[in-house]
């Protein structure tokens, strides 16, 4: 498992390890962890940040982990500029047995009472 360092995020580096990643569709960088218990989940949220106007592609090493056939998905990403664009849709491939509902950017500074009422919003019930 290699962590990404400083210059492998530097997006102005053409040689850097995660630009290289975004050019590259079959690359799918390892995880550290798993999620033990997916199976009890209905809806997940998955939130990721915009590189290049897509997920990152460890998003898609995440999806393409578990089996989310007869689970909802809930896309938002996080970017200082770009918005969701149709990385959320890129996605669908990555877990095409699940329900996925549209994709939203959520700001870094949006406070919690923006992100209550966002998903508020979805009309999902707490429980």
């Amino acid at each position: 498992m290699q962590t990404y360092t400083s210059a492998d995020l530097n997006y102005s580096d053409r040689n850097s390890r995660s630009t290289k990643e975004q050019n590259d569709i079959k690359a799918r960088p390892e995880i550290s962890g798993r999620v033990e218990n997916m199976d009890e989940y209905d809806i997940v949220f998955l939130g990721y940040p915009i590189w290049w106007a897509e997920a990152p592609k460890i998003i898609y090493t995440f999806l393409e982990s578990y089996d989310f056939e007869g689970k909802t998905i809930i896309p938002f990403c996080t970017s200082g500029g770009s918005g969701v664009g149709s990385s959320a849709k890129n996605l669908h491939g990555s877990a095409s047995k699940a329900t996925w509902l549209n994709g939203t950017k959520l700001s870094g500074s949006a406070s919690q009472s923006a992100i209550d009422s966002y998903v508020a919003g979805l009309g999902f019930n707490k429980e």
